[in-house]
């Protein structure tokens, strides 16, 4: 990442043809990283078909998530996009353009992984009771779907996507099938 030189104002900054240059080419790598890291995300796949292991895959994708939303909250960071933006005003720049995209994108991404893990936290316990204890599912049920039926109800991101949600239920309803099938 380049430095920007200190003292100097944005216009200043901005009339540097070649630190310019060098901040697009920073702009159209951070652009790539967002990019290949949705896209592994994407593809990751969740290691059980078990409620905990849907806890598990969340956790790992807002742990991966929320890393690189760290670094783009650096004060660096935002003043390079800082200095951008208002060269943006001076001049076209599709590199910004293209990352706002893409970082909005990543945004709702890291948004949707942090409620997951926020609300499933929640209900561990009852997974825990799937997992361990065949005589607690009876007891465990009406409590599991109370939980179920808020996440749905509160949640900004689960209600948003019912495959999301289908998951959810088909990790709970295949443990119980493995559970009384041994």
């Amino acid at each position: 990442m380049p430095d920007l030189p200190e003292g100097m104002g944005t216009a200043e900054l901005c009339q540097q043809t070649a630190l310019i240059e060098s901040l697009m080419r920073t702009i159209d790598e951070w652009t790539q990283t967002i990019k290949e890291t949705m896209d592994k995300e994407n593809q990751r796949k969740k290691e059980s078909k078990t409620a905990q292991g849907e806890t598990e895959y969340w956790r790992a994708r807002n742990a991966s998530f929320n890393t690189l939303y760290q670094q783009f909250n650096t004060p660096s960071v935002k003043r390079i996009i800082e200095v951008m933006e208002h060269n943006q005003k001076v001049s076209d720049n599709y590199s910004l353009d293209h990352f706002n995209s893409e970082y909005h994108k990543f945004q709702k991404e890291y948004a949707q992984a942090k409620d997951f893990v926020k609300f499933l936290s929640t209900l561990e316990r009852q997974f825990k009771n799937l997992r361990e204890d065949m005589d607690k599912i009876e007891e465990t049920l009406p409590s599991l779907l109370n939980g179920l039926k808020l996440i749905w109800t509160i949640s900004r991101h689960i209600n948003q996507n019912e495959t999301k949600m289908e998951a959810i239920l088909e990790a709970i309803s295949t443990e119980i099938c493995e559970k009384v099938k041994s």
